[in-house]
């Protein structure tokens, strides 16, 4: 009797030890998180024109800073400072970092998210102009052409895509219009064209003194005489 009790034993300790090794050793689901994505379209190789006019060597982040910097009007609305910080504050290995546009330049798209990820796609701005929840901006790129903008007009996505357990939401697309107008790029002007009034009198006062003197002068003499023929 105690030899079966001692195998017992024996046996529910090894259940325990091999169950809690075994559930240790299994993988962890990850938990399924968004974030946010803004997508660089190719169309009409808009890209590769970025890339001919500078932007080739220019990280991913970096060139979302030159994009948001060069473009009038401007396209702080789209690509938000808030944006930017975030990209900013991920780690330096992140691909937004050590990629440049030139890594991409013949890819469809490429999708740049909150994450740090760099992700070609094959998303164009194009299917989604005048789509219902969007909105257009078409911008002047300094020395390079002129782009437009599809964006998001609230919180609710374009359109997204998972990567793993990783759901990336795209709030805005910028291309390479076919239809690329003439932007008048916004100026500021000054409220009032017309020329200030002048502070100062057109003739000085300094001027002014010598004649005001000879007229006393004058009048003085003149009384003068009046009496000697009183």
């Amino acid at each position: 009797m105690k030899t079966a009790k001692t195998v017992l034993f024996v046996f529910t300790l090894t259940f325990i030890l091999v169950f809690g090794i075994t559930a240790v050793a299994l993988p962890v689901n990850a938990q399924s998180t968004s974030v946010q994505t803004i997508v660089l379209s190719n169309e009409q190789i808009g890209l590769m024109l970025l890339g001919n006019k500078g932007y080739v060597t220019l990280s991913i982040y970096d060139t979302l800073v030159k994009l948001q910097t060069d473009s009038n009007p401007s396209l702080s609305s789209v690509i938000s400072s808030q944006f930017l910080d975030t990209l900013h504050s991920l780690p330096s290995s992140s691909q937004i970092f050590t990629k440049t546009l030139g890594n991409y330049e013949d890819w469809n798209a490429i999708a740049i998210s909150t994450d740090g990820s760099v992700q070609t796609v094959s998303y164009q701005g194009s299917t989604y102009l005048n789509a219902p929840g969007t909105l257009k901006l078409d911008t002047q790129i300094s020395n390079v052409a002129n782009f437009r903008a599809i964006y998001s007009s609230s919180q609710t996505p374009i359109v997204s895509f998972t990567n793993g357990d990783t759901t990336y939401n795209i709030f805005a697309i910028l291309y390479l219009p076919s239809d690329a107008v003439t932007i008048t790029p916004t100026i500021s002007n000054p409220t009032s064209t017309s020329s200030p009034a002048p502070t100062t009198p057109e003739f000085p006062s300094i001027f002014l003194l010598p004649l005001a003197l000879t007229m006393l002068f004058a009048i003085a003499l003149i009384k003068r005489k009046t009496q000697r023929t009183q």
